[in-house]
């Protein structure tokens, strides 16, 4: 299987950088390759399409996030099972609306059902003891309680991010079979970033995506449509 794991900053991912290119690599190091696209959905959205040239059996988004909730505590790891653009429309007033409110696009249009992109394609075991989460997708990460509280009403998120929708939508277009995994860093409220937990973000991330390749190349687990 060719796995193509795809993260925003190469911090996200260095310590499975520094296992592939250790002495004494993992046996499917040859069948894996990480790939840094840079922040936000146009860089992710360019990187995904250029790396489906290379024709993979799965791509993989890894990377941190902030969280909406407290049940969600920091360093947990997430399978994020549903994406949607959080900030792609108009404000109007204090009221935002997005492109589906505007009637630009059709929420129930492929990709998206109801506004939202869900992944169809099932895991293996490890990854469904995961908590599997709703990820909105913006380019500006929120850091205002307004803000905080609309999208919060509006969506009911359970993540933030800054690439996952853009992931989401080329793979779902492409019909290429994907993941998105991903690590709660922080919660989504203002910018507090001495108080975000980054580096145990990073290792738990990191340690999960070891163990999930040692499984996944271990009984070679299909990734097949639900």
């Amino acid at each position: 299987m060719k796995v193509c794991i795809i993260a925003a900053t190469q911090t996200e991912v260095s310590p499975l950088l520094n296992h592939l290119n250790s002495n004494n690599p993992p046996a499917w190091s040859k069948q894996v390759s990480v790939h840094i696209s840079g922040v936000g959905p146009t860089a992710t959205a360019y990187t995904v399409m250029r790396l489906l040239q290379q024709s993979p059996e799965l791509m993989v988004q890894a990377g941190i996030c902030g969280a909406f909730h407290r049940q969600l505590k920091a360093g947990s790891v997430v399978q994020v099972i549903a994406e949607r653009y959080g900030d792609w429309g108009a404000e109007d007033g204090r009221r935002f609306l997005d492109v589906f409110d505007l009637q630009l696009a059709d929420p129930d249009g492929f990709p998206f059902r109801g506004g939202w992109m869900y992944n169809p394609y099932s895991a293996d075991v490890l990854l469904q003891r995961l908590p599997q989460v709703r990820g909105l997708t913006v380019s500006r990460t929120s850091g205002k309680k307004s803000t905080i509280s609309l999208l919060k009403k509006k969506y009911n998120a359970d993540v933030e991010s800054m690439e996952g929708a853009a992931f989401f939508y080329c793979c779902l277009r492409e019909g290429i079979p994907f993941l998105s995994l991903r690590a709660v860093s922080n919660r989504v409220r203002r910018r507090q970033r001495h108080k975000w937990k980054t580096e145990r973000a990073i290792r738990e991330l990191n340690a999960f995506l070891v163990n999930w390749l040692d499984r996944l190349f271990e009984f070679e687990s299909p990734i097949s449509a639900k």
